[in-house]
């Protein structure tokens, strides 16, 4: 079941950033009266590399904390496992 959780959340995080880039998008065209490609190419190429190591960064970040969590979890279980069979 933790496979399925994950591509759960994996699609419901898809979907979040989907509404926000509409959203964006939409406050772009409507407040500012900027045209359709005008959006994406207001920022500039320097912000979107920065957008895309940044993410890269967070990523890389929480994926070596999750696997120390899972370790640590996995250390606690197998302690746990010990006292009750000792018991």
């Amino acid at each position: 079941m933790p496979f399925g959780a994950a591509i759960l959340m994996a699609l419901f995080a898809l979907c979040g950033f989907s509404a926000f880039l509409f959203t964006t998008t939409q406050y772009l065209q409507d407040v500012h009266g900027r045209a359709v490609p005008a959006p994406g190419r207001s920022a500039g190429r320097g912000a979107w590399l920065a957008l895309g190591l940044g993410a890269g960064i967070l990523v890389l970040a929480l994926l070596s904390t999750g696997r120390r969590a899972l370790g640590t979890a996995t250390r606690a279980a197998a302690l746990f496992e010990d006292l009750d069979r000792h018991r």
